[in-house]
């Protein structure tokens, strides 16, 4: 009971308090780099904290308490601005920050004058912090489990003897219309990037769809060869069903049985797979890592304030180079990364996974490659124009990266698609979201079978079915629109 009047408990439970509220609301697999490593980098600071404190040695239990609550509120301060109605005369950055400053040192005044309060809210805050730390250890517990919890339906997968393993090319698009949507939207004709790959033996499919119009749910259910149960995955509109897509998309059944095969996977995708962690993000969307640490003041800042510095008066060219362009440099390196793995294979087969942000927008350039002042380009009111310029450039790209592989790495399977059509438009269109591309290169150029995918969900069936001798059915091809607004699964009956 001493100890709890003396020793400052609170200091240490403070980062475990925290990191467990984390892990339950949004890690459900954080890596160990982005867990350990800053959670003791934490105690180091919060140790040497205590050090300085205790040598002090004079009202240490009130400077105990303003270490405290300025740690309470670095950790969890997008917590306490998001629970601040945005109307409120305290949600500004101007009044919230120096407020979250000064806050400690006010109390630790007000301490100072009544020495036996000090040490009443000294013990008080022990006590809470055990307390919170236990119930929330329960609640971790619980999220931690349903984590391990499998969200897709295991499927077996075995092959028979077979010769030959070919490099497989996994090249992903991300929100590549079709072709009928393209016509629609801009009564433009991609004959020109069709009739280029067919020339180089690729079969492109007429008219194909995604089975989702959402991405992590439409590459989670083309990885793991079937449709995700709707049930599981909902509410669709918390940010957990995003998690599980991730769980499911790192445990995928094709990764998986490629590895059993022998295969090296080679991911620069957007999603970590098995062991394979991912060293690209989307701009918006903070995956399971980064979201462990989204509500404290460091990445709240960032992510509200570090514009500043690239766009306005306080721009700052390399800031805007190394943030607002950020996708377009990573886009290019996936790309060129991508060449050089066929230009230096060495015999062993692969798994190629590669995700292009592409012609997803930003739209960074104009049709010919020339890139815009973003900061001027964003919100101008002819996005229309500037889509179709940059899925111009994005073919240009595409054809480009096409005739390498198939110059460089001949014998691949060489998979060109995207994960959803064309979505920013209104909501007359939605049956158009689905409408995607695919064209395929295969090896022996038997596309017999290849011409049956008919939806992203059959592709993978049968290409094992043509290459690693199995039976696996094909499934019903069947489309659906995701609204996290009114958490539901739409079928969309006119699908194109």
């Amino acid at each position: 009971m001493r100890k709890l009047e003396s020793f400052p408990f609170f200091l240490y439970l403070l980062p475990i308090f925290f990191y467990l509220v984390a892990i339950t609301n949004y890690g459900l697999h954080p890596t160990t780099t982005y867990l350990v490593l800053p959670f003791v980098l934490m105690l180091i600071i919060i140790s040497l904290g205590h050090l300085f404190i205790h040598k002090k040695k004079i009202q240490h239990k009130r400077l105990y308490i303003i270490f405290f609550l300025w740690t309470l509120f670095y950790l969890f301060f997008g917590n306490i601005k998001e629970a601040i109605p945005t109307t409120n005369f305290f949600y500004s950055y101007y009044i919230l920050f120096p407020l979250v400053c000064m806050m400690p040192l006010i109390i630790g005044y007000l301490l100072k004058r009544n020495l036996n309060n000090g040490q009443t809210i000294f013990t008080y805050l022990n006590w809470l912090m055990m307390i919170l730390t236990t119930m929330q250890i329960g609640f971790a517990a619980k999220n931690i489990k349903a984590s391990q919890g499998v969200f897709m339906k295991p499927i077996e997968l075995s092959s028979s003897q077979i010769k030959s393993k070919p490099n497989i090319y996994f090249i992903l698009f991300d929100e590549y219309p079709g072709q009928i949507s393209l016509q629609h939207y801009y009564q433009f004709n991609n004959e020109k990037l069709v009739n280029h790959l067919r020339q180089n033996d690729y079969y492109v499919f007429d008219t194909i769809n995604s089975n989702y119009d959402k991405t992590v749910y439409s590459v989670n259910s083309t990885l793991n060869l079937q449709y995700v149960d709707s049930t599981i995955y909902k509410p669709v509109k918390d940010y957990a069903a995003y998690l599980k897509n991730y769980v499911s998309i790192r445990k995928n059944l094709v990764s998986n049985f490629l590895k059993k095969e022998g295969y090296s996977i080679h991911n620069l995708s957007l999603f970590s797979i098995d062991n394979y962690e991912s060293n690209y993000a989307f701009p918006m969307l903070y995956t399971n890592n980064r979201n462990l640490y989204r509500n404290t003041l460091l990445e709240k800042l960032k992510r509200d304030l570090l514009w500043k510095l690239y766009c306005g008066r306080f721009r700052m060219e390399s800031m805007y180079n190394k943030y607002l362009l950020h996708t377009h440099h990573q886009n290019n390196e996936i790309i060129q990364k991508t060449i050089e793995a066929a230009v230096k294979t060495d015999g062993k087969p692969f798994f190629h996974f590669a995700h292009l942000l592409m012609p997803h927008e930003p739209l960074f350039t104009d049709s010919l490659g020339n890139l815009y002042d973003m900061e001027k380009e964003t919100h101008t009111s002819d996005t229309s124009i500037k889509a179709l310029a940059y899925l111009k450039y994005t073919n240009t790209r595409m054809m480009q990266l096409s005739d390498s592989l198939v110059k460089n790495d001949p014998q691949a399977i060489i998979i060109l698609f995207s994960d959803h059509g064309y979505r920013d438009t209104p909501e007359e269109n939605r049956k158009y979201y689905c409408n995607n591309f695919m064209a395929i290169h295969l090896p022996d150029s038997n596309y017999a079978q290849i011409s049956k995918i008919g939806s992203n969900v059959n592709l993978f069936r049968v290409i094992f079915n043509q290459y690693f001798n199995m039976q696996l059915p094909l499934l019903k091809n069947e489309s659906y629109s995701i609204d996290e607004e009114e958490d539901k699964f739409s079928l969309l009956e006119n699908r194109q």
